[in-house]
């Protein structure tokens, strides 16, 4: 939830310092990746409480286009691969993760922007449960700024 935050946070911005394009601009596209990247940290299973530590890479890509009528049109795609460790148990864990955010804006203020995830932990330890996260988070406003739509869901699988 923390990264979703700090997209959401990310693409405010952007659009507070470069604004809205005007109505009459020019279509442009641009992409931007971080190619394969080592991280390390620590995660927590809900399933069994346990935090473990972590290492593996990742990968972002990052979209932005304005249309000819001047929407803007931002999307991310967040994928990882990681090896861990419980810190408790010393259970063996792999995870894969893919996170998309998309935001979409138009010359009038009108916003949209969803985010979907799906992370999974799998143990490699018999004994310590596996845990699947899906995320879901949808949200249209109008011009004004009122939400228009509402979409929320977060669900946990510990097998």
């Amino acid at each position: 939830m923390k990264r979703f935050i700090t997209i959401v946070a990310f693409v405010g911005v952007f659009v507070m310092l470069v604004g809205v394009p005007s109505a009459f601009a020019k279509a442009t596209h641009e992409s931007y990746s971080t190619g394969w990247t080592a991280f390390e940290g620590q995660g927590f299973n809900n399933c069994n409480g346990e935090w473990y530590g972590y290492t593996g890479k990742f990968l972002s890509t990052i979209q932005v286009t304005v249309d000819d009528s001047g929407g803007l049109h931002y999307s991310e795609i967040f994928r990882s691969h990681i090896l861990g460790e419980g810190l408790t148990t010393g259970a063996k864990y792999i995870e894969a993760d893919a996170l998309y955010f998309g935001q979409n804006v138009t010359v009038v203020g009108a916003n949209d922007y969803t985010f979907t995830g799906k992370v999974t932990l799998v143990s490699l330890d018999p004994n310590v449960p596996d845990l699947n996260a899906i995320i879901l988070v949808h949200q249209t406003l109008d011009a004004n700024g009122n939400l228009t739509a509402n979409i929320e869901i977060f669900d946990l699988i510990c097998k």
